[in-house]
């Protein structure tokens, strides 16, 4: 046999072994983003992503890319764990009317794990940041009619 397609082979059964949950265990999942993944009015403010898993994770590691589908966000140094299930990625300051994208894990990239080492599937997140306020109308002329029995 070639060298090349044994090594070749063994490299596929290992990315294959490791992609797939350990027997009996399911992938861990996100709970929940701040803000929501979708949201199309997050403050220009807003200083931090916080990711809640539904597990312990592995706290050593994490995977975050960028997404075709919008902004990689300005991040500042920092990102890690705030407890085994809760990640914090603290941001930069957030362009107007911009749309944010990014990546926790994909498939050949796999940071995020629980404690177990089951990864968690690639998980998108996409927000947009509100326009600014807008000021209200003016107040629209009222018309004013002369006399009763004029019709408009």
């Amino acid at each position: 046999m070639n060298p090349f397609r044994l090594i070749f082979a063994c490299c596929t059964l290992i990315t294959l072994y490791s992609a797939a949950p350990l027997a009996g265990q399911s992938p861990p999942k996100v709970l929940g983003t701040i803000p929501p993944t979708g949201s199309t009015s997050v403050s220009p403010e807003m200083d931090r992503i916080l990711v809640l898993f539904d597990r312990n994770m592995s706290t050593q590691t994490f995977s975050i890319l960028r997404a075709r589908d919008g902004t990689f966000p300005p991040v500042r140094e920092g990102s890690g764990f705030l407890d085994a299930r809760t990640f914090v990625l603290p941001l930069g300051k957030l362009k107007v009317g911009e749309t944010y994208a990014l990546m926790l894990n994909s498939p050949r990239k796999r940071g995020f794990r629980s404690k177990k080492m089951v990864s968690l599937p690639p998980f998108h997140l996409r927000f947009r940041v509100r326009l600014p306020q807008q000021s209200p109308l003016p107040d629209t002329q009222k018309v004013q009619v002369s006399s009763p029995t004029t019709s408009i």
